[in-house]
């Protein structure tokens, strides 16, 4: 049974993460336009701040044959207004709507930051997420769900995992590790090192939390098992590619030449 939130209209701030917008912002996407996509669970902050959900970009009026085409994206906010106004970074973000509360796509049919204006709607506070400083010199931010969910983490090495999350993205993890150099679990590839002060903080928000690390060693082996991880998944990735894509080679007797 839907609770009340669910069958009201809630409007999302999104982060875009794959293809030609990836890192770009959008503002008043219909949260009834993403999939599989719980407000409940949202506001519970039941929900990964990393977690990419499918969002169907209606960027025609009329249905198209197959449906419109869906972008991965992350969640940043959820509001019931339909038009807030950025004061600070995201800065490519627009605070604009047209008359639906449907964002215009680009020229290529992908999605991008620009709104029409509806004159209509009140302005209301700004859309940007809450930011959390981390680390004793408070060098480095990040959202306050993230920080929620990384400091209720069971462990000194999962905090560590869900604070690298939110600091470093996935290319970072991939291509470094604790103290850069070769690396033992992926053929002797030389890895670069992470930054050293991004590192600390870290750390020093993790001992704030789940106390100090058992020995010396195991703040870096939390973040070689980390990278390792991301590792794993990005081949997973490619390989689920790969399986998905039909052999082309002309002997085979399977391939089928699409019309």
């Amino acid at each position: 049974m839907s609770s009340e939130n669910e069958k009201k209209t809630f409007y999302a701030l999104v982060r875009w993460t794959k293809g030609d917008e990836k890192g770009t912002y959008t503002v008043g996407v219909n949260t009834k336009l993403i999939k599989e996509f719980s407000i409940d669970d949202f506001l519970n902050e039941k929900i990964d701040p990393e977690k990419e959900f499918a969002v169907e970009w209606r960027d025609t009026k009329k249905k198209p044959l197959g449906g419109w085409n869906c972008f991965m994206a992350t969640i940043v906010y959820i509001s019931i207004f339909q038009s807030k106004k950025f004061k600070s970074t995201p800065e490519s973000c627009n605070d604009e709507f047209d008359s639906d509360g449907e964002p215009i796509p680009s020229s290529s049919g992908a999605p991008n930051n620009k709104i029409k204006k509806n004159k209509t709607h009140k302005r209301s506070r700004s859309l940007l997420p809450e930011m959390k400083m981390v680390g004793k010199k408070k060098n480095f931010q990040i959202t306050t769900s993230q920080h929620k969910y990384a400091k209720n983490r069971s462990s000194y090495s999962s905090m560590v995992w869900a604070l690298m999350d939110a600091v470093f993205t996935e290319e970072e993890m991939i291509i470094s590790n604790y103290a850069g150099g070769k690396s033992k679990n992926t053929q002797g590839q030389q890895k670069k090192a992470f930054d050293k002060e991004k590192l600390t903080a870290i750390a020093e928000e993790v001992e704030k939390y789940k106390g100090p690390p058992l020995t010396n060693s195991t703040f870096g082996t939390a973040v070689n098992s980390k990278c390792n991880n991301m590792i794993s998944r990005n081949k997973k990735k490619q390989n689920t590619v790969k399986k998905d894509e039909p052999s082309r080679d002309d002997n085979n007797k399977n391939w089928k030449k699409k019309i």
